[in-house]
């Protein structure tokens, strides 16, 4: 693991030019303190890390250094060659320019490379295309992404999740695909990073106004940051309970809508103890109200009785005519 850390702290190094130690430690996810014991491993190791000081200053590699990382290893070559998926490409409008560079690049390939990328186009699909539900059409992705390329403001009339529509003036420093959807990250007037879904856009113009993009960002990272930010304040629901084997196995095989944190083992009837996450009580109730007799509620208390008072309204609902 640590030699992983120091490997993309080397090519950190070698990517950037120079970088300080706060963005090393926010890119590898670690203490400021541990980029620099790293940092004093790599010099011990005889790689020339040099700090610059001051206003502008920071850790860089020798130049002459920088040039021997360029050398890549037959996987590092062919995993370059990882098929795209296809439909985030069509959306970028690059799914034929893609097609047509691969085919021109394949020839030049060393011989061990070119045989290993050919596997992994033949052996590898990667589809985000959901089953049943219905895909995101970005209508807008045209011109956002003109204006994330030209470094222009946009103004867009944007429908937040409360149907209620605000006008925009922002500063679109890139898009993002999660799943199928898009997501156009950018400034807003008073220079905070937001997130919009490009599905929720209902109209966006360029504007001739161009815009500074903030020195260091890197929208991996921001997204990074944000996704993590996200996931820490979602609500979070826990649910004691006794499973029927089928309902674990059923659980265990979807995992939509609850999440499983802990099981123990069966009792002497068959039941499993576990530990479930939802979302909020309202979500667990109708859940586990769907698997009818394979879930026992032990606790909260609560819950037990939003699920009868669920159970005897559906009785109301359907009672003999």
């Amino acid at each position: 693991m640590r030699a992983d850390r120091l490997l993309a702290l080397l090519l950190l190094l070698q990517q950037r030019g120079k970088v300080t130690t706060r963005q090393l430690a926010e890119e590898l996810e670690v203490s400021s303190r541990t980029v620099l014991r790293d940092l004093n491993d790599l010099s011990a190791l005889g790689i020339p890390v040099v700090a610059e000081r001051g206003k502008n200053g920071g850790w860089r590699l020798l130049d002459e250094y920088r040039k021997t990382l360029l050398t890549l290893t037959t996987e590092e070559i062919a995993s370059l060659f990882l098929p795209f998926p296809e439909t985030l490409l069509k959306d970028l409008g690059i799914d034929r320019p893609f097609q047509i560079a691969r085919k021109k690049l394949f020839p030049h390939l060393p011989s061990p490379a070119e045989l290993r990328a050919q596997k992994l186009w033949d052996r590898i699909h990667i589809d985000l295309e959901p089953w049943k539900e219905k895909v995101e059409k970005p209508d807008w992705i045209a011109p956002v992404l003109q204006a994330v390329w030209e470094e222009r403001k946009l103004r867009i009339d944007y429908e937040r999740a409360d149907g209620k529509r605000l006008t925009r003036t922002v500063n679109p420093l890139g898009l993002v695909a999660r799943g199928r959807g898009w997501y156009l990250v950018a400034a807003n007037g008073e220079g905070e990073i937001r997130s919009y879904r490009l599905n929720r856009i209902r109209f966006a113009e360029i504007l001739k106004e161009r815009f500074a993009r903030p020195e260091g960002f890197e929208i991996a990272s921001y997204w990074k940051r944000s996704k993590a930010r996200f996931v820490a304040n979602l609500p979070e629901y826990i649910v004691r309970a006794e499973l029927s084997p089928e309902a674990l196995r059923r659980i265990r095989f979807t995992g939509r809508f609850v999440r499983l944190l802990e099981e123990e083992k069966p009792d002497a009837r068959g039941w499993i103890p576990v530990t479930l996450r939802f979302d909020t009580e309202q979500e667990a109730a109708e859940t586990i109200l769907g698997f009818h007799s394979q879930i026992r509620v032990l606790s909260p208390r609560s819950l037990r009785k939003k699920i009868r008072d669920m159970a005897e309204s559906v009785l109301k609902l359907y009672k003999p005519e």
